[in-house]
């Protein structure tokens, strides 16, 4: 009779295991999953594979890489009798990805994997006062509004522009007037920031 197919949790309750987990995402590419089995099972397992994964991903059992793996956006299936200490790797790279900001092509926003990255502009002229106002009051005095940061170079989508710092999950942007830092949104506290770039407009042809 054949088994039906549960997601990994699920899966593992009904078969009575208990799987222990190693995960740094995003700090770090590779998930860990352990099982712990009363006795083998034959079941599937849907393991996620996010939309937004770069290249190199792929699937390890026990230290051995698997010649199967699922596009982006959908579940990699599986089934095969789980032993006591079957081990799962999954690795899943994160990548650079640009998106225009809907209605107006000139500006973008940019995702490292699942991250949405922003532009550090200092927190110069923050006051406490701006940062923690009363519920439906303005900030006294209200911030200045700022404008997007500009991309240096005239090819905004091969995101050349933008590269990886020292620092895991750091980046460096290159813009119209120097470099900028760039790091997860929620990374960012009682600062200015930026989420979306304004790309430089193409060079006019001459006369």
């Amino acid at each position: 009779m054949r088994q039906p197919v549960h997601s990994l949790r699920t899966a593992l309750a009904r078969a009575a295991a208990d799987p222990a987990s190693g995960n740094q995402l995003p700090r770090e590419s590779l998930t860990r999953f352990a099982l712990t089995l009363a006795k083998p099972v034959t079941m599937a397992l849907n393991l996620r594979v996010p939309a937004w994964i770069g290249p190199d991903a792929g699937v390890r059992l026990n230290g051995k890489a698997l010649a199967v793996f699922a596009s982006p956006g959908s579940y990699l299936t599986l089934r095969r009798e789980w032993h006591d200490g079957d081990r799962i790797e999954l690795e899943l790279p994160m990548t650079l990805i640009s998106e225009t900001l809907p209605g107006d092509d000139s500006l973008r926003a940019v995702r490292y994997g699942p991250l949405v990255l922003a532009a550090r502009l200092s927190s110069k002229g923050i006051t406490h006062d701006m940062q923690y106002a009363e519920m439906w009051a303005a900030p006294k005095p209200e911030p200045t509004p700022q404008a997007a940061p500009q991309i240096a170079g005239n090819a905004p989508d091969k995101l050349d522009w933008i590269v990886p710092a020292k620092m895991p999950l750091a980046f460096t942007a290159r813009t119209r007037h120097g470099e900028v830092p760039v790091v997860p949104l929620n990374q960012i506290r009682g600062e200015r920031y930026a989420v979306y770039w304004q790309a430089e407009p193409a060079a006019a042809s001459g006369a």
